[in-house]
């Protein structure tokens, strides 16, 4: 599991996050399948003169990496930004659930992922985005293994 941290600042949104991944696809679900990866994990989907995003994430490997080419495409319509961000956690959703549903109908907690959305339009603006599609607006966060820790720290010192 990994821990991603998202602060909005002045003049944009500052997002940390560690580099280590659990990658997990195999169908029989069993810890020996899973493997740990090494990868960038703060990821740009859109830069233009309009809009500029970037999401990093927590969670399962595999399922953000099916996601975030989807995120790329829907930030290539020209949408406004709080359809994008609604857009966003639809496909994030829908990637989880993918991802997740097992052969029993139940959605497997191992196999989803959590994303920060920063988001830059007219001023800064963060998201958290749950697997299930919900979104929050949020101006400090954290989310993953250890965030507890993260956001005490924060709410004592800062």
């Amino acid at each position: 599991m990994t821990v991603a941290l998202g602060i909005v600042a002045k003049d944009g949104v500052v997002m940390l996050s560690d580099s280590q991944g659990t990658y997990m696809k195999d169908t029989t679900r069993t810890e020996e399948r899973s493997s740990k990866i090494y990868s960038e994990k703060i990821v740009p989907v859109h830069s233009d003169e309009r809009i500029r995003a970037a999401v990093t994430y927590s969670g399962n490997t595999y399922t953000a990496n099916q996601t975030i080419p989807r995120l790329r495409d829907l930030y290539n319509e020209q949408l406004s930004a709080a359809d994008l961000v609604e857009r966003t956690a639809q496909t994030i959703r829908q990637e989880n659930i993918k991802a997740a549903a097992s052969s029993s109908g139940f959605i497997e907690p191992d196999y989803q992922a959590s994303f920060l959305l920063g988001i830059y339009h007219d001023r800064p603006e963060l998201y958290t985005i749950y697997p299930l599609g919900e979104k929050y607006s949020v101006q400090t966060t954290a989310i993953g293994s250890g965030s507890d820790l993260i956001l005490r720290e924060l709410k004592e010192n800062f």
